[in-house]
């Protein structure tokens, strides 16, 4: 799977990103940003800097969890993508990684 995440800056992403793969809940992850988000909480339309990142697990729920945890928002953006398609060999790394099997 591929799990879409944002946090607010670039220090969040860093720790998220290098605490999900050792602790064995992502075989690896990609930053992104800054990238500036608009959206709706609590009934007023509001905008804000963010960092993406992007894992790769074969365990949604295990990484799911475990960046809830540690998310600085109260209701953070973590969503999963399952691959369709893929380079084979690549494919094979994330599975053979141990994501999710901690």
């Amino acid at each position: 799977m591929l799990v879409y995440v944002t946090v607010p800056d670039r220090e969040t992403a860093y720790e998220l990103a290098q605490d999900a793969v050792a602790s064995g809940v992502a075989a690896g992850a990609n930053i992104s940003g800054p990238c500036h988000s608009v959206y709706r909480w609590q009934g007023k339309v509001k905008s804000a800097p963010e960092w993406q990142i992007f894992f790769q697990t074969s365990a949604f729920d295990a990484l799911a969890s475990h960046l809830a945890r540690l998310h600085p928002h109260i209701t953070p953006c973590i969503i999963g993508m399952k691959l369709d398609a893929g380079l084979p060999a690549f494919l094979e790394w994330i599975a053979d990684s141990g994501a999710g099997k901690c």
